[in-house]
């Protein structure tokens, strides 16, 4: 009896697939629970005032925060600032809660905890405002020698870290950052917010207005994880229903010795019930693990617990959907082996041409990384003449964070700073264009935002003056005098209509003066605000630097606006730092890298940390191009997973309808037919479905669709011929003898 029961090979994947299982389940729901962890801690204490404070000055940060420090002594009121902490990548890793003010007062409000767990309390903070150590943490932010206290997380979740608010703002060099106001009240608001917009030198509507926000979007480790947990739930399932069809002739035998249909599930998925019914268990390991053992509260365990429940409930799921096949037998039918054929078939049918929809979706999918890597290929070939530029690649966090956060100027002050050193040498150049369209320009209009908008599109070109001079445009050197005196000069075709070139005029003195605010970095323009617009004429060609048409590289007559360190507005000093092929501005030639780029040299700038890397335009594409083919790589991991459904839903198919018309099958072998004769209706449904499939991608105008697609299909095709043809004779010979 043990026998009926094979397929140990089988069966020993699905367990160790059960257990898998688990294992990524606890993933998910950890990950669910790092989010609503972080998003707790973000909130509170609930009754506390948020603001954000923004666009104040280095040099006014020192007499806010004395301000902030005076006011909370005077009237008992306790500060928390968030910032978020980045890896060496850019990527979200953590979030620093630094602290400071009245604790004893307001004790009562700064208790929270989490899952059963105190994550923070008026003895944890008061460690830590009184300990001596200036960069004391609770919690570990970079070395455990500065940390006082833990603070509970998990393991792949975000880091938490509180440290001392004096600490941050020396360290980030900024008091800009999110703010939870604590034990404030009602009728101290307004002198509150009017003595920090006094010392902030700042309006307090801005701390309010919602502008200037940002988002830090860190759910693509999350997605992944989701998604393989979702296609290994459905590769699982899969092999489930292929192990249940294959016991399927033996029911009948159990069933004239007494089973029912629900004891032969029973038995047959006994391996798996058991494996997932322990792996309930391994919850609580899993919990341990992936909180390195931080949360130790019943209150947490219980939850890991039930959640091992739960993944044992999908698990019975599965199950539950796979036995279908078993229960939809009658004990008549099971024992003279007669099955609901068109229910299997159309119910495996159905899954065939779900799981063949959602290849033809991702093949088709694909396709975006393809072509850019084609648009990559195309990029370096036409930019040819300028291949060997080199643009900035690369720059690291170093000591930035709040710079990366946008709570701080520092970095951009430092790359500005650098930029101004070398911009006299000959080797060193910033261009950077825009196209501005037709669609642009009227929505401009008819959303009001600028008082004057031209009636033709055009291209900017923001160059210095040696870029200019490589571009062939000779011009008198007193113009080039006023721009690096601070004057924004603009150089405009000298065939534009008068009326053409005053709304030109008009509009780029709005937009240029606009936006100046107080924490900009200071430039003699962003103080004097003057202009200049000379007329010029070129009938030359000239390199548009634009990804995004490669087949009008070359350009005539565009607006060109003479940048130099002294005339920039935000714009061009904010932006220096810009990474890439159409955003970058400055560009090397010669041995200016080797001179500019050196740590000894950027040092002199504070930008020695900051791993700043310059590449040449034809390396750049090489870099992109190995980026995207990872991208591609992880599709194709993902369609081939897709392609070992689809190949174990047409065996599965097959066997159905072997099962189901066995007599027939074995007559027709028997009086001699041809396997196509005898298996007409899958094979023929099988083509159906592939035909479908090569149709919808050459419809999609997907390549990669197109070529994978037809390797899916040759290889079903092929193996359809194998299941059809194997242990034939054998299958004729015992049947015969029955």
């Amino acid at each position: 009896m043990k026998g009926i029961f094979n397929n140990k090979l089988l069966k020993c994947l699905v367990c160790i697939m059960v257990v898998v299982q688990g294992i990524l389940f606890s993933l998910v729901v950890t990950f669910y629970m790092d989010s609503n962890y972080c998003h707790e801690l973000n909130s509170q204490p609930i009754s506390s005032l948020y603001i954000k404070l923004k666009t104040i000055p280095e040099e006014k940060a020192d007499e806010t925060f004395r301000f902030l420090k005076k006011y909370s002594t005077e009237k008992g009121i306790f500060y928390i600032r968030k910032d978020y902490s980045l890896d060496k990548d850019g990527y979200l890793s953590g979030i620093i809660f630094s602290v400071d003010g009245d604790l004893l007062k307001n004790k009562d409000k700064i208790n929270f905890e989490f899952l059963g767990q105190n994550i923070i309390n008026y003895d944890k903070l008061g460690k830590l405002l009184n300990s001596k150590e200036s960069n004391a943490t609770l919690g570990v932010q970079e070395t455990s020698l500065e940390s006082i206290g833990t603070i509970p997380k998990f393991k792949y979740g975000k880091n938490i870290v509180f440290k001392k608010l004096e600490s941050v703002v020396k360290e980030t060099k900024t008091i800009n950052g999110e703010y939870r106001i604590v034990g404030l009240k009602e009728s101290q608001r307004s002198d509150f917010l009017k003595g920090l917009s006094a010392a902030s030198g700042v309006d307090s509507k801005v701390f309010f207005d919602g502008k200037s926000g940002y988002n830090i979007d860190n759910s693509f480790k999350e997605m992944v994880i989701v998604g393989i947990f979702i296609v290994h739930s459905m590769v699982l399932l899969a092999l489930m229903v292929v192990i249940t069809i294959r016991s399927l002739p033996n029911l009948g035998k159990f069933m004239l010795q007494g089973w029912s249909r629900y004891n032969f599930a029973v038995k047959l998925y006994q391996p798996m019930l058991y494996t997932g019914f322990i792996s309930t268990g391994l919850f609580i390991l899993y919990g341990m693990f992936l909180t390195n053992m931080t949360f130790n509260s019943i209150t947490f365990y219980s939850v890991m617990l039930g959640f091992g429940l739960l993944n044992f409930v999908i698990i019975l799921l599965i199950l539950s959907m796979s036995s279908v096949f078993i229960f939809l037998v009658s004990p008549i039918a099971a024992i003279k082996e007669r099955f609901p054929k068109k229910v299997y078939m159309l119910t495996a049918l159905v899954v065939y041409i779900v799981f063949n929809l959602m290849l033809i979706g991702i093949s088709s999918y694909i396709d975006g990384p393809y072509r850019e890597i084609e648009k990559n290929i195309d990029i370096s070939n036409k930019w040819d003449r300028v291949s060997e530029y080199k643009i900035l690649r690369k720059v690291g966090i170093g000591e930035d964070q709040a710079s990366f956060n946008r709570q701080s100027k520092e970095l951009v002050k430092d790359f500005y700073n650098w930029y101004k050193s070398i911009s006299e040498d000959k080797d060193v150049s910033i261009v950077n264009t825009s196209y501005i369209s037709k669609d642009l320009l009227n929505t401009y209009k008819n959303d009001k935002v600028y008082k004057y908008v031209p009636n033709e599109a055009f291209w900017v070109f923001t160059v210095s003056p040696n870029y200019l001079k490589k571009m062939g445009i000779n011009i008198d050197k007193s113009i080039i005098k006023k721009a690096k005196s601070g004057t924004r000069v603009y150089l405009i075709p000298e065939d534009k209509t008068n009326e053409e070139s005053r709304l030109l005029r008009e509009m780029l003195k709005e937009q240029d003066t606009r936006s100046i605010r107080q924490d900009d970095i200071t430039t003699i323009f962003n103080k004097k605000q003057e202009f200049d617009f000379i007329k010029y004429n070129s009938e030359k060609d000239m390199f548009s630097w634009s990804t995004k048409s490669l087949n009008n590289l070359m350009i005539k007559k565009p607006i060109i606006l003479i940048s130099t360190p002294n005339n920039m507005t935000f714009r061009e000093s904010e932006n220096l730092i810009a990474i890439g092929l159409e955003n970058s501005y400055v560009k090397l030639e010669g041995k200016a890298l080797e001179k500019y780029a050196s740590v000894e040299y950027l040092s002199r700038f504070n930008l020695s940390d900051n791993e700043i890397e310059f590449a040449s335009v034809k390396s750049f594409v090489d870099g992109i191009q190995k980026t995207l083919w990872s991208t591609i790589q992880l599709f194709f991991g993902l369609m081939a997973a897709i392609t070992f459904i689809i190949v174990v839903l047409l065996i599965t198919i097959i066997l159905i309808f072997q099962n189901s018309y066995k007599e027939k099958i074995f007559i027709k072998k028997f009086l001699g037919y041809s396997n196509f004769n005898i298996y007409k209706f899958p094979i023929l449904i099988i083509s159906l479905v592939v035909a479908f499939d090569m149709i919808s991608v050459i419809l999609l105008k997907s390549k990669i669709g197109v070529v994978y697609i037809l390797l899916v299909s040759i290889l079903q095709l092929i193996l359809a011929y194998k299941v059809v043809r194997s242990n034939q004779m054998k299958k004729l010979s015992v049947f015969l003898k029955s």
